[in-house]
């Protein structure tokens, strides 16, 4: 794990974003692939509420206010990316260096949102990003539709940002082939970390017991292989959310990192009735490494 993408939004939501990408690389000595994505005012009007729904002189203003708001992010991304470097003392290069340590880079493209962070997410390991809090123009649902499109694991940054994600970290284990390649993904940072934890939840009647804890003891033996001492811990859902547990024994955990597939029930179930990955992709208590 290398080379990490990180969406620069031109918020407040940047400092977060930007602590936690960080955080990730620095135990790797990984480049920073700062990135701002610049939507077309269409697009934008699109993703914007209500703006579809301005006629006459009142569109015309609606396309200008948005104009304006696209070039002030555009302009506060590139600022908190200098400030960043500076203040971390980054190197700002273009291609790769020899020395072992945080490099970084900026840029900026114009087009569509998920085009345009598709194709970047692609030539990455990882990805950072946050959470929507407001509108900002892209798709509110762009982090769902990169993690079913891209194949690029994705780290939603917490909303306080983190100085480490190799602490304690939290792996949610069952045997499907999104969180197997979510512990694939994660293994960089799973050898760096100081504890490891693999949790198994029975949420399923027709998975038993035993088939759930051979499947933690296998995932345990995999991670020794890779010199990780992991715990296992079994936990029977008793009518609870598998949500609400896991944000339950990360909190207990003191949890910096927790590590899931997504979308195992597909995504439009959990759209309907919810799920964990719907409920992690809002929820920002945690730092979480989510791949489909």
């Amino acid at each position: 794990m290398r080379s990490i993408l990180v969406a620069a939004g031109g918020s407040g939501s940047d400092a977060p974003v930007f602590e936690t990408a960080l955080a990730a690389a620095k135990p790797l000595a990984a480049h920073l692939d700062f990135l701002h994505l610049r939507p077309r005012l269409g697009e934008a009007a699109v993703n914007t509420p209500h703006a579809d729904m301005a006629i006459g002189p009142g569109l015309t203003s609606t396309l200008d206010r948005l104009e304006t708001e696209i070039t002030r992010r555009s302009r506060a991304g590139e600022r908190h990316f200098n400030e960043f470097c500076a203040r971390h003392s980054l190197e700002v290069v273009d291609r790769p260096v020899a020395a072992q340590r945080v490099t970084a880079r900026w840029q900026e493209v114009v087009g569509d949102s998920l085009e345009c962070l598709t194709f970047a997410a692609r030539h990455h390991d990882l990805l950072v990003m946050g959470r929507p809090s407001g509108p900002n123009g892209l798709p509110a649902d762009l982090a769902d539709l990169l993690l079913l499109r891209s194949g690029c694991p994705i780290l939603l940054a917490p909303a306080s940002g983190r100085h480490s994600v190799t602490g304690t970290v939290l792996v949610c284990w069952k045997d499907t082939p999104e969180a197997a390649h979510a512990l694939a993904a994660s293994l960089p940072l799973l050898k760096k970390a100081e504890r490891v934890a693999i949790i198994g939840i029975q949420d399923d009647d027709r998975v038993s017991v035993d088939s759930l804890k051979a499947g933690l003891q296998a995932a345990a033996h995999r991670l020794a292989w890779h010199g990780i001492d992991a715990e296992t811990k079994f936990i029977p859902a008793e009518g609870r959310l598998a949500s609400e547990i896991i944000s339950a024994t990360a909190q207990a955990h003191g949890a910096n990192l927790v590590v899931m597939g997504a979308y195992g029930h597909g995504r439009m179930r959990q759209v309907i009735f919810g799920g964990c990955t719907q409920h992690f992709l809002r929820d920002d208590s945690f730092a979480v490494l989510l791949a489909h």
